[in-house]
């Protein structure tokens, strides 16, 4: 498989994150490596090129469309997963951030 390329791996980020409970630090970040670009885009194994056939074009098609899926369905249990938490919580203000995060 041959190396995928786009201008946007060279791209750098700087994110503020809490480096402990007392201060932020602000630490250099580069998208490529944040999000993990290389293991995602190589992630996709046609099986009709295993074989010695020619590549089946709609396998890559299904493959990436399905992965896509996987991703938005683990979104959806995250938010899901965080929101049951905070209602477990036996009284929540109405003007807390993590009602606002239930809502949002």
């Amino acid at each position: 498989m041959r190396e995928q390329s786009f201008g946007i791996y060279k791209t750098q980020c700087f994110f503020v994150l809490p480096a402990n409970n007392h201060h932020m630090e602000k630490k250099e970040v580069y998208y490529n490596n944040y999000l993990q670009l290389d293991k995602i885009l190589n992630a996709q194994h046609l099986l009709s090129s295993e074989t010695g056939n020619m590549p089946a074009h709609d396998e890559m098609l299904f493959i990436i469309i399905h992965q896509t899926y996987e991703l938005w369905f683990k979104q959806m249990l995250y938010e899901i997963d965080s929101a049951i938490e905070i209602m477990k919580q036996p009284t929540i203000n109405d003007n807390t951030p993590e009602l606002q995060t239930v809502v949002h």
